[in-house]
């Protein structure tokens, strides 16, 4: 009972891999839906080339305006640090000379 129950199974399989395959391949017709498909596959090559290179085109427009506004940022924090350094220099003279004075005192 179980073979034949087996060979009904594998006979259904090879019966819809049969038509499956001359489904698939007569729906092709013939040369001028291929050369069709060709047409179509070459345009999205060219669309995805295109997609691609507006891409490139917008990260390295936006990598430049991060880098722009990055050297801004470094610059700004220079301009800080001399400043600081400045206030600081002025502090020490202040300071050095209040020491002077409290020598010349004893």
């Amino acid at each position: 009972m179980a073979a034949v129950a087996g060979r009904r199974l594998f006979g259904s399989i090879l019966r819809i891999r049969s038509q499956t395959s001359r489904m698939s391949f007569g729906s092709w017709g013939g040369g001028k839906d291929t050369d069709r498909a060709g047409a179509i596959r070459e345009t999205g090559d060219a669309f995805a080339k295109r997609e691609k290179a507006e891409e490139e085109r917008y990260f390295k427009k936006l990598q430049k305006e991060q880098f722009s506004k990055l050297k801004d940022d470094v610059s700004s924090e220079i301009k800080h640090h001399e400043q600081q350094i400045k206030h600081h220099e002025e502090a020490l003279k202040r300071h050095k000379k209040r020491l002077a004075d409290m020598g010349k005192d004893d």
